[in-house]
């Protein structure tokens, strides 16, 4: 039996994104044996993923920073005796850990840095210039394989979706109940719609429609979701940093609909199916846009900035106050009024 090991990228978002690529992959060979590297940080992106037989942590800077502890992982990987090696991560110290490991078949994209490491350099397609999916596809292509669909998926099960009906019981909240999820986290600032528009959006859905609006977010969130709270007159449940990714994707499942940035809780909302109202600032539309089983309308404002936009120190966030709150709910109309 063949032995693949796909050598992942670093970011939940971009892990969410190289979903098709492996399933692609495991249309092509599926009789192997294949397995993902991925850091721990992204476990739950790939956790129940049917198309992978095992993964596998490597987290450079934090369990394997130093060169001894890359020496014993190294002769762990080994063990595993890998036949071929996919390298998604363009790093030259993975791709150099591939060679020592023993792994014969080396295949990614040429760079000048690791080109002579790999057995199969493929040309490396101009990144940003389509989709990450695509880009990650291009590998595959290079290789002469056969490639299919496109879109990302999120894998849950009941375990975790009675896991999220427990905390929601808790708070006091019906499972009968629609709501609608707000997200207002993103891992850089200049990527976050400003909290005061998180505020007055769930006010307005609030006495238009009457939902219950949900403010999600991870335990970075907290002080996001606390100001939203503070400054909005409805009610809102505010469960920043109280579900694990897993229950997060369960929530938005459950959800009418989710707003929030370009950030990978979004994606993870367009994979489980839920219509997404995604605001774009400092990213491309055309490089990241949601690629999910749901419907997705996408909001951008052309504020004559270079996209995608590199600048994380700007003082100004122009480009997420550029989109106003009225334009917004008008997208969050459109989607309830379809879905009754």
């Amino acid at each position: 039996m063949q032995r693949i090991l796909i050598v992942n990228v670093n970011w939940r978002g971009d892990v969410l994104f190289s979903i098709p690529f492996i399933r692609n992959l495991r249309d092509n060979f599926p009789e192997s044996y294949i397995a993902s590297l991925i850091p721990k940080r992204c476990s739950e992106i790939l956790q129940d993923c049917p198309y992978l037989n095992e993964i596998i942590y490597f987290n450079e800077r934090t369990t394997h920073r130093g060169l001894w502890k890359k020496i014993k992982f190294i002769v762990e990987l080994r063990k595993k005796r890998f036949d071929m090696a996919i390298l998604l991560h363009r790093s030259l110290s993975r791709t150099m850990i591939c060679y020592l490991a023993g792994i014969k078949q080396r295949i990614g994209y040429y760079s000048r840095k690791r080109g002579w490491l790999l057995t199969k350099a493929i040309s490396p397609l101009p990144k940003d210039s389509l989709h990450r999916i695509d880009y990650h596809l291009g590998i595959l292509k290079g290789m002469g394989l056969k490639v299919s669909s496109g879109s990302y998926e999120f894998f849950l099960n009941d375990d975790q979706r009675g896991s999220l009906a427990e905390k929601l019981k808790g708070l006091g909240l019906r499972l009968t109940e629609q709501l609608v999820v707000l997200h207002p986290g993103a891992n850089e600032p200049i990527r976050r719609w400003p909290v005061e528009s998180f505020a007055r959006l769930a006010e307005k859905i609030s006495a238009e429609f009457g939902l219950k609006v949900v403010i999600s977010g991870s335990q970075a969130d907290i002080p996001i979701g606390r100001r939203i709270v503070e400054l909005s007159s409805v009610q809102l449940i505010n469960l920043c940093g109280k579900t694990s990714l897993k229950e997060l994707a369960a929530l938005f499942e459950k959800a009418l609909f989710v707003v929030g940035g370009d950030t990978g809780p979004i994606h993870i909302a367009a994979a489980v199916g839920v219509p997404v109202i995604c605001l774009f600032g400092t990213a491309s539309v055309k490089i990241t846009r949601p690629m999910g089983k749901g419907r997705s309308i996408i909001l951008h404002k052309d504020i004559g900035c270079a996209i995608p936009c590199l600048r994380i120190d700007c003082a100004d966030n122009r480009c997420m106050k550029a989109i106003g709150v009225d334009e917004v709910f008008q997208a969050v109309g459109r989607v309830v009024n379809e879905g009754k």
